[in-house]
């Protein structure tokens, strides 16, 4: 009896931990979750994970607090990534046990922008380090300051190089009003004003669609252009067939209108036609023959000068976003105070 009590008790149990935890893909490494820290409580917290969504980390004594968080607590929008066992919860959120919890940070002002990221200057302890950024990320300005999380590699290069995993930047986004010569006033969707300061040296840009829609507007814009190039060049050749055409009909014309010509100055002159070897001159090609084809003329090789980009305007009514001197996280002022001054450093206009 007690052998059948043991065997169901086991059974019972076998068939209960599937429905709470599940172990993940054993055949693969073990890949860490990361994300934006969402929630601090004793004994975890809860991140947004890049790719799972909302999760809850457990921690207790054993977990390694790796990076910044080696020498103070996580907080809440603090970039960390999770090493944990393998096993996950089928709860919601899902929970996972943090063996390693790290943030790794660098901070100082945007230097140099180029298309693999953006060289930071003067951060307290590496100094200047070349940073890495997918098109995805924010937007940056040369003079913004930046705080970059990344994965706490860095190589031996000078300056170093970092891949970032997030970049946040001193920036509000609002609705344009009281605009002058030194600036607007900036309300957010929060009603919060600011006073943003600008001057001659300020980036404007445009922000339009999400990056996924302009790639596919680049795709097919592309595409057109191609199209339209081979239709140029059959057209061109087309035309350059026809002008061949009628030139060569029309030197065969005045050719055989010249030899019937000579043959009979020869036959009056009593001169046989074989010994007529003087060569006829090859009549030049109209010079509005290449001008038909499409093709210009050799003489005419100078370029066209490029025109100017219009300028980016933004008026009271426009929403944009500001992307100032800092600090990252702006206090709006009190009820009944002044605006808050930020001076701006880039400005994108929403359309």
């Amino acid at each position: 009896m007690k052998k059948m009590i043991a065997l169901l008790m086991t059974l019972m149990l076998a068939a209960a931990i599937p429905m709470g935890a599940f172990a993940l893909d054993a055949s693969e490494p073990v890949i860490p979750f990361e994300g934006i820290v969402t929630e601090v409580f004793e004994g975890g917290f809860l991140f947004e994970d890049v790719q799972m969504g909302l999760m809850q980390v457990n921690t207790d004594e054993n977990t390694v607090w790796d990076g910044i968080l080696s020498q103070q607590p996580i907080e809440v929008g603090m970039y960390v990534l999770v090493d944990h066992n393998g096993m996950m919860t089928r709860s919601i959120p899902p929970q996972i046990y943090g063996v390693r919890v790290g943030c790794y940070t660098l901070s100082g002002v945007a230097g140099e922008i180029t298309e693999e990221g953006v060289l930071l200057t003067g951060d307290p302890i590496f100094g200047d380090v070349f940073v890495q950024m997918s098109p995805t990320m924010t937007t940056v300005f040369t003079g913004v300051p930046m705080l970059v999380y990344y994965d706490g590699i860095m190589t031996m290069s000078l300056p170093g190089k970092v891949n970032a995993r997030c970049v946040v930047v001193p920036e509000l986004t609002g609705v344009v009003s009281a605009k002058d010569g030194a600036g607007f006033t900036l309300t957010d969707e929060n009603g919060n004003s600011y006073r943003i300061l600008t001057d001659d040296s300020l980036s404007v840009g445009l922000l339009t669609e999400p990056v996924e829609e302009l790639l596919a507007q680049e795709t097919v814009a592309v595409d057109e252009a191609i199209a339209a190039a081979e239709a140029l060049v059959e057209n061109a050749e087309e035309a350059v067939q026809e002008a061949v055409e009628t030139v060569a009909e029309e030197v065969t014309g005045a050719v055989d209108e010249l030899l019937g010509q000579e043959a009979a100055d020869d036959a009056d002159a009593g001169v046989p036609a074989e010994e007529n070897t003087e060569e006829l001159p090859t009549p030049a090609l109209p010079a509005d023959a290449d001008a038909d084809a499409g093709v210009p003329a050799e003489e005419n090789t100078e370029e066209l000068p490029t025109p100017a980009l219009p300028a980016i305007e933004w008026n009271d009514g426009d929403t944009v976003t500001v992307f100032h001197q800092g600090p990252i996280e702006v206090e709006p002022a009190a009820e009944g105070e002044e605006p808050v001054e930020l001076v701006a450093v880039g400005l994108l206009v929403h359309r």
